[in-house]
């Protein structure tokens, strides 16, 4: 099967932060026997290249200097922003559909997916209807905030919504906003994370000291509501709590997060560590005691749909909000199961904590079958450990001007699924 990935935005080199979880895709595809190739808009001029072995065509849609409407930051963010990129957008369009139709001379597809379908699903279109293949659209959330506002974004949705043999979201809200333009049925898909999740990442660990890690990581944007975060950490320290903050990441909203740890003198609570290698991304995530990721509506009315760092943190098992006794309940009747079986356990256990259990062992599952090649029929739950973390307490009044002490226990898991060995 041949299939050509419709896009926006495509890792321009080895180690390029722009969407590492797409190349990530189109390699374990291609290991599957899957021959992808990419249609995606140059940057800067850039020509068509070979990234892997990856063929990506990319197609031009104005001077060299002023080829930047996409990577770096979201073309529907950039579009909101600044009139120049609306004027982009037009050329973009029209170039865009041109060089698919050069593009298909001499190749056949059997699948054109579009990937954020405003406006690729016109050149995903254009390329299905020239071989006689099908035609697959992929929701992520942009360009549903774009088609609130604007009513031909939204036409032009539904039109190729329509036309669509396969529709797909990265999550069931993602789904719910598509519906609202126009109503079918929609397979939700969430994307993963491209980073290698070690069987130690959720192991209970020996604090050395009594603060408190709380990490962030994302690209420093305004509907990340980053900001925020830094301007909670005095309220954090005037609670008793000894925390700091590592914030790892940048993109154009980093001078507001800057004045805003300036402004609250919070230099000694905060660190700006930027832009991290994925080896210091996975040693952050082990470290941290909290992962937060907040969000806000931004002016535009864009906000966080699924951030791919948030499923990496879920991936580590950070903070399972429940007591270790009542955690190790639901640990004890999968412990030395198949994991066949111990899904079926989870997923008919009556307590509260088992289906983020069952979220962690199909995670291991996947993990253990992309990333180490096992047998999913012989997967069985070699371990699952469970540890202790941090207690919130807080407080009630009660009669008499007593106060009533409150304890909130967290947890942590670590799950590790082992292939059984054959018996004679």
């Amino acid at each position: 099967m041949r299939v050509c990935f419709v896009v926006s935005t495509f890792p321009r080199f080895t180690g390029d932060p722009e969407v590492p979880w797409l190349l990530e895709t189109v390699r374990r595809l291609r290991g599957k026997g899957i021959d992808v190739e990419i249609f995606a808009s140059s940057y800067e001029g850039m020509e068509p290249h070979l990234l892997e072995g990856i063929p990506v065509h990319r197609f031009r849609y104005f001077f060299r200097r002023w080829e930047y409407l996409t990577h770096n930051e979201g073309a529907t963010n950039k579009v909101q922003r600044s009139s120049l990129y609306k004027l982009l957008a037009l050329p973009y369009i029209l170039l865009g559909a041109l060089s698919m139709l050069r593009f298909c001379r001499g190749r056949k597809f059997d699948v054109f997916q579009a990937h954020w379908p405003f406006p690729h699903a016109l050149f995903a279109w254009i390329g299905a209807r020239r071989h006689g293949a099908r035609l697959s659209l992929r929701f992520y959330g942009a360009e549903l905030v774009l088609a609130e506002k604007l009513p031909f974004v939204r036409s032009f949705i539904r039109a190729f919504m329509k036309r669509a043999d396969t529709v797909d979201a990265i999550s069931t809200y993602t789904a719910s906003r598509a519906r609202q333009i126009y109503q079918r049925e929609f397979a939700v898909i969430p994307y993963g994370s491209h980073l290698e999740i070690s069987v130690e990442a959720g192991a209970p660990r020996e604090r050395s000291s009594k603060r408190r890690e709380i990490l962030f990581v994302g690209r420093l944007v305004e509907r990340k509501g980053v900001e925020y975060l830094v301007r909670a950490m005095p309220l954090v320290r005037a609670s008793g709590v000894e925390a700091h903050l590592t914030v790892a990441g940048n993109g154009h909203w980093e001078k507001e997060i800057r004045e805003a740890i300036e402004e609250k003198g919070v230099g000694d609570l905060v660190t700006m560590a930027g832009r991290v290698s994925d080896e210091e991304k996975a040693s952050l995530y082990k470290k941290c005691d909290v992962y937060v990721h907040p969000a806000i509506v931004d002016p535009r009315g864009d906000t966080e749909m699924l951030g791919v760092v948030l499923i990496e943190a879920m991936a580590y098992a950070k903070h399972l909000r429940t007591s270790p006794q009542k955690l190790n309940l639901v640990a004890e009747i999968i412990r030395g199961k198949k994991c066949e079986a111990a899904l079926s356990e989870l997923a008919f256990s009556r307590r509260r904590i088992s289906g983020e259990v069952k979220k962690l062992l199909e995670s291991a599952i996947a993990n253990a079958e992309n990333n180490h090649q096992l047998d999913v029929d012989r997967l069985y739950v070699a371990e699952a450990t469970v540890g202790k973390t941090m207690v919130i307490k807080r407080w009630r009044a009660r009669a008499r001007g007593r106060v009533g002490r409150i304890q909130k226990p967290f947890s942590n898991l670590r799950l590790v699924v082992r292939e059984r060995e054959e018996t004679a």
